[in-house]
């Protein structure tokens, strides 16, 4: 092995510090701003991961798939824009954002503090 060979783990991590904590993007003043920045654009990849929608299709900044409130298995009724905004356009008609999402399929009951440990953030307390 190389002497400059660095592990996965390290990359990532130099990866995440260059991305988010010299951004001045990124640098928010509350974990709901953090935690808002970080998941916009990035929602659908994190649905895709945390609820296992598979995401059928892409129409503008939207992405189309089966809705997992009513437990749809094909279909292209739940719409997701890169912000997190999502609808159902099927049988439950109900429309939110990723906060709404984690409390209703995940029964979380403080959903920005499951979010941000999620996504890497650290928090000092959990109220």
């Amino acid at each position: 092995m190389g002497g400059n060979m660095l592990s996965q783990e390290v990359k990532d991590r130099i990866e995440y510090y260059e991305k988010y904590e010299k951004n001045p993007k990124y640098n928010c003043d509350t974990l709901y701003e953090q935690v808002v920045s970080r998941i916009n654009g990035h929602a659908h990849e994190i649905a895709e991961r945390l609820f296992f929608i598979h995401f059928k299709q892409k129409s503008g900044r939207n992405r189309l798939g089966p809705c997992p409130l009513h437990k749809e298995k094909h279909g292209k009724s739940f719409s997701m824009r890169d912000d997190g905004v999502w609808t159902c356009f099927g049988k439950c008609n109900r429309s939110g954002n990723m906060f709404n999402l984690v409390t209703e399929l995940l029964h979380e009951s403080k959903p920005l503090y499951f979010l941000a440990k999620y996504i890497g953030i650290k928090t000092t307390t959990r109220p």
